[in-house]
């Protein structure tokens, strides 16, 4: 596996970074085919192939995914994945694979600088009649508002992936923030699993660096707020839940056999 990285320093730089990610991948191929190029993005993304993204708009011109599929020598086809959704069938895995469960549905919840949320059943993702769930409620309840200003305004005044890992490597220094954020989450995910009644509720992304005090507290919310008390589970320090949710996706995508033929 080959791994790149590009700064994005405002939304405008987002097409530049992934053609160039794009350009190092086609010369790495050569004149070998490429079927697919899996691209997860912050955003709501149907069957139709409509692309919604408040984060980045100009991924919203689907013309960018022609542009970068002729960077390969084969025909190629650009897949757009909501982050949230891959990001959940990766923790879908992590259950099955290392902590050897097998949950018939989860409610998974990814949070890094923004929050979004998918649910799993049976091993596939669930994304309604136009594919739009991936981000369950979070634009339409005053209580996923409540989380996302809150987070934004951390973002704003301090960067939020520093402050998780100053949190997690700081216990009882920054109670209120613990408090508060796991109050506000805690509030809209019990209702969620009220109403879906998970096996489990699994949480990844960067919010799993504010360490063990926060995850105890959000957990303890949650399962006294909710009638059913589901397990919480947390994804490990360090783990790319999204880039393991498109790997696995491009298991299912790719034949390998016909393929090294």
């Amino acid at each position: 596996m080959a791994s790149f990285s590009a700064p994005i320093a405002s939304p405008k730089d987002v097409l530049k970074a992934i053609y160039g990610v794009g350009s190092q991948l086609a010369k790495i191929a050569g004149p070998h085919r490429v079927p697919y190029v899996l691209v997860g993005i912050i955003g709501i993304v149907t069957p139709g192939g409509d692309i919604h993204s408040d984060g980045y708009r100009l991924l919203n011109d689907r013309a960018w995914m022609g542009e970068l599929a002729g960077y390969f020598s084969a025909p190629t086809k650009v897949i757009v994945c909501n982050d949230a959704k891959v990001a959940a069938i990766w923790m879908d895995s992590y259950l099955r694979q290392q902590l050897s469960l097998d949950p018939s549905s989860i409610i998974a919840l990814h949070c890094s600088e923004a929050v979004g949320l998918a649910l799993v059943v049976g091993g596939h993702i669930w994304e309604g009649a136009h594919g739009a769930a991936g981000e369950i409620s979070l634009s339409s309840t005053s209580e996923w508002q409540q989380v996302s200003a809150y987070l934004r305004a951390i973002e704003e005044r301090q960067g939020l992936r520093q402050y998780y890992k100053t949190v997690g490597n700081e216990p009882g220094a920054h109670r209120e923030f613990i408090e508060t954020l796991g109050e506000l989450l805690a509030r809209p995910l019990s209702e969620l699993v009220d109403m879906f009644d998970p096996d489990a509720l699994c949480i990844s992304g960067a919010i799993v660096d504010c360490g063990p005090e926060f995850k105890t507290r959000l957990t303890a919310e949650v399962q006294q707020r909710s009638r059913i008390a589901p397990e919480v589970y947390f994804a490990p320090a360090e783990s790319q839940p999204i880039v393991g949710g498109l790997t696995a996706l491009a298991q299912k995508l790719i034949d390998f056999d016909a393929l090294a033929a």
